[in-house]
């Protein structure tokens, strides 16, 4: 049953990305162990249950795919923890975790001090990621399948509008881009003509 509920709903439940993964995979779990227990619970009643619960899991990522607001209800988004060496208190408090906590995972991580990090933020997938002082920064993704991540670019300071325009510079309209994101302060495009960088930080202050 198990076996027949990755081929449909897919791979990523292996090693769950996002929330609603990590949810699918707790319900799932939850639904197999009822059928197995549970004298009430007929075997084909819990593989109608397994499909159907597979059926809302592929309808949600679907979803997910094609609207970044949608992404953004179902699985939230990164909340940041340290900020060019500041600690965030308040991302702290919304992601409910304590300096402890963070030094002990930093200290998994082969990071000495807190004071070693620039930039440190909680994954949707409950990872926490960071950036070391004299490193170059983890990339951004701020346009996928056509849509602005118009969150992202506010942490920039980006200014959307000018981000179009310099994009239909360079020939691209911004709903035709499969995916493009800020490293080393320039812009990576990728298309379906392939990959182009784009140096943007003649525009920005980043």
């Amino acid at each position: 049953m198990l076996i027949v509920y990755l081929k449909v709903s897919g791979r990523s439940q292996l090693a769950p990305l996002t929330a609603s993964d990590q949810v699918g995979n707790m319900v799932i779990g939850a639904l197999v162990s009822t059928a197995i227990i549970s004298p009430d619970v007929s075997i084909l009643e819990a593989i109608i249950l397994v499909f159907m619960w597979a059926g809302l899991q592929i309808l949600v990522r679907f979803i997910k795919f094609r609207s970044s607001d949608a992404a953004e209800f179902f699985d939230g988004s990164p909340i940041l923890l340290i900020e060019n060496g500041v600690l965030q208190k308040d991302g702290f408090l919304k992601a409910q975790i304590s300096i402890l906590d963070f030094e002990t995972h930093i200290h998994e991580k082969g990071v000495k001090s807190i004071s070693e990090v620039k930039n440190a933020w909680l994954e949707t997938s409950g990872v926490i990621s960071l950036d070391k002082k004299g490193e170059k920064t983890q990339s951004n993704v701020i346009i996928y399948d056509g849509n602005i991540f118009d969150d992202t670019l506010e942490e920039l300071e980006i200014d959307k509008e000018k981000l179009i325009d310099i994009l239909k510079s360079k020939g691209y309209d911004y709903d035709k881009i499969l995916c493009a994101e800020l490293y080393n302060k320039v812009l990576i495009v990728y298309s379906e003509k392939g990959q182009d960088v784009i140096d943007i930080k003649e525009y920005f202050n980043i």
